[in-house]
């Protein structure tokens, strides 16, 4: 009988630190938003925006993680829906995450999601043409 391998040979799956590696992102990203939309520096004019008066898929993001950081998720959400659910979404995961780690969890969430019956892409994409339209409809200049 062979012994397993040590702790330090092991592969670590770098799956493990997704959840909260995506929701530090949102985190800092939401904290730069705030420092840089209260200070004096300027963002570049949305490029798509002045030369087509429509908005890109990025328009509101910033204003968007601002509100975010304030706790105002009405704002958020009028600012860019999609950020709003995938900041949501991300939140989920990580205190899943952190329920696995503190509590182990690991037979209530250790079976992987199988989507390979769902048209995920196809959702997806749909959510970014619903998106899209809101923006181009209801975003504030």
């Amino acid at each position: 009988m062979s012994l397993p391998p040590p702790l330090l040979q092991r592969p670590f799956p770098l799956i493990k630190l997704l959840a909260p590696l995506i929701f530090a992102a949102f985190l800092s990203a939401s904290l730069a938003a705030r420092f840089i939309l209260t200070s004096d520096f300027r963002l570049p004019s949305c490029g798509m925006r002045l030369l087509f008066n429509l908005p890109c898929l990025f328009c509101g993001v910033t204003r968007s993680l601002q509100a975010i950081s304030n706790l105002d998720f009405i704002s958020s959400f009028r600012f860019n829906p999609l950020l709003l659910l995938s900041f949501v979404v991300s939140a989920s995961s990580f205190l899943i995450w952190l329920a696995n780690c503190l509590f182990r969890l690991r037979n209530l969430f250790s079976t992987p999601l199988n989507f390979s019956g769902l048209p995920i892409r196809w959702l997806l994409v749909v959510l970014i043409l619903l998106n899209w339209t809101y923006l181009a409809i209801n975003l504030p200049e």
